[in-house]
This record gives structure tokens, C-alpha cells and sequence, in this order.
């Protein structure tokens, strides 16, 4: 039965998606993106879907980003779903939204990524992320009826029933994410997440003026900077984020209330002058490259 099913993720999904395949012994496929929006490559995933129907999967898995780990990338939901209605396949999405749920919708009022699709059945949301709530505050939002089916009443001396993997947890966590929510209010909550959008379209916009090859998804706060273009020491300095710590390719820069227009002045004037001196060295080693071919 399990090799009916297919799990269907992002080149840029996070890694839990694949521990989950590992766990639940099902077939994952990874769709690769578009390197120049990180968004799910949907001519790609047409053709892997069409190889999945013929293989005998019955069922897919659709896991979606709304704000990938690295890049803040987010998938075309309505490509994907009107993609995914003309195959002859059933299928489910969930919405990785660990970063972007807390920032995302707030910014982007034209989301079309929401429970109002009726093929969406689940969310992802991490508070200690945008929230700043304690480390480990997850959120898991179901549409209704699809949570019936993980519910266990094994721990009976517990009131209520228990879905989760891990089972015990910190009800503190709870607590925290209540009061956050009551402390920043609807409309607060709004504001504070403009005023850290505002700040990272300044900082794209000096990125700009500088020429830096960049990544930023329109309506996130997360910018990943081509490592070409800084130097490990002011990455480091700046507690940037390596796509991967062996031979980093890219370094992400996520934009909080803690990092002030003071801190993102300091950054720029030292990248501007990191790359002064890149392109004069390089300037350098050209024209003594062309006399070294004349003598």
C-alpha cells in the first residue's frame, strides 16, 4: 500500500521533509526550481508526476514552501494546484510556512496561500522564529477532519488526546506564543512586520547600488547574498548563514527588530569596501595577464 504513495517536496525543502519519507518508508521525489525565483520547477514536476502515475502511485504528498529555509523562496500555489487537478492522481498540500507563516500573509495581501484552497489540509508555523517565542514552538494547523486520523487516546492518564510524534511537550511554549499574540494585537502585529519588510527592501536597495548578486522573495525578510560577493570574514562577522559550511555558495542575511538601520549601515560600508578592493585586485591581475601575453 505504502508504494501507491509518493511525497512530492522542493529542491529547497527543509530537512525534515526527508527524515519524514525515512520514518513513514515513502517514496520522496524533489522537484528541482527555477534558480531564478526558487520557486517549484512546474514543467519539471508535470513530468515527474507523469512518471510517478506510471510507476503506480496513487496518492502525492505536495509539501509547499511559504518562506524556504535558505532563501525565503515561495512556491506558485496556483500553478501547482491547477497542475496537479489535471493529473489522474489524488493528492493533499501542506504548507511549509516555519518562517514565512509569521510574515508572509502579513505582507502579501493578495496570498493565495491560504486554507480558502480546498486541497491545502495543513500548515507548518514556527513561532520562535518571527514570534521570537521560546526555541521549539511549533505550530501545526489541520483543516478540520484530517487531524481524527493521528489522534491517540493511549495516554489516558492525560486529558485529551494526544497527535503528536514526540508526545510530552512544554506547555510554556503555549503560554508564550498566547502572550506574544495578545501583546502585539492584530494590527501591532501588522505594523511590526511592515516596518521589518520596509527595512529589508532599504537593504536590497543598497545591495543594488552596489551590484550584489542576491536572492530575496518580494515579501520576505530573509536575503541570501552569492558568496562571490562578501567576503567569509564579514559573513562571519555579521553572523551570516552558509547555505552549506564546507564551501558556502550562498550567505543568508535574515532581517529582525534587532538588526537596526545602524547594524545594516556598518555591513554595506564594509561590503562596499570588500568589493572596491575585490574589483581593483581583479582590474590588477587582468592587465597583467594581457602584458604577460604580449612579451
Amino acid at each position: 500500500m505504502h508504494d501507491e504513495i509518493s511525497i512530492i517536496s522542493s529542491e529547497d525543502r527543509h530537512y525534515s521533509i526527508d527524515k519524514s519519507a525515512e520514518i513513514l518508508n515513502l517514496h520522496h521525489e524533489v522537484i528541482s526550481v527555477d534558480k531564478e525565483n526558487r520557486k517549484m520547477d512546474v514543467a519539471y514536476l508535470s513530468k515527474t508526476i507523469d512518471e510517478e502515475i506510471k510507476a503506480g502511485v496513487k496518492f502525492l504528498a505536495v509539501v509547499l514552501n511559504m518562506g524556504s529555509t535558505m532563501y525565503g523562496s515561495v512556491d506558485d500555489i496556483t500553478k501547482i494546484t491547477e497542475l496537479l487537478k489535471s493529473k489522474p492522481v489524488e493528492f493533499m498540500i501542506h504548507v511549509d510556512a516555519a518562517f514565512g507563516g509569521f510574515i508572509y500573509p502579513f505582507i502579501n495581501f493578495e496570498n493565495k496561500m491560504n486554507f480558502s484552497n480546498p486541497h491545502i489540509v495543513s500548515f507548518t508555523l514556527d513561532a520562535h522564529k518571527m514570534l521570537q517565542a521560546p526555541y521549539g514552538t511549533d505550530i501545526y494547523l489541520s483543516r478540520k477532519g484530517f487531524i481524527e486520523g493521528v489522534l491517540t487516546e493511549g495516554a489516558s492518564y492525560v486529558k485529551g488526546q494526544d497527535c503528536t510524534l514526540s508526545g510530552s511537550r512544554s506547555g510554556a511554549n503555549a503560554i508564550s506564543v498566547w502572550m506574544i499574540l495578545r501583546a502585539y494585537g492584530s494590527q501591532g502585529g501588522i505594523e511590526f512586520c511592515h516596518e521589518i519588510w520596509e527595512r529589508t527592501n532599504s537593504l536590497c536597495d543598497e545591495l543594488d547600488a552596489l551590484q550584489v548578486q542576491y536572492f530575496r522573495e518580494s515579501f520576505m525578510n530573509i536575503v541570501t547574498i552569492s558568496s562571490p560577493y562578501i567576503s567569509e570574514s564579514i559573513a562571519h562577522k555579521y553572523r551570516l548563514v552558509p547555505n552549506c559550511h564546507e564551501n558556502p555558495q550562498w550567505w543568508k542575511i535574515v532581517v529582525m527588530d534587532h538588526v537596526t538601520p545602524q547594524i545594516i549601515a556598518s555591513f554595506l560600508s564594509e561590503l562596499s569596501e570588500y568589493l572596491t578592493d575585490s574589483f581593483a585586485l581583479n582590474k590588477k591581475a587582468v592587465k597583467t595577464e594581457l602584458f604577460s601575453e604580449h612579451l
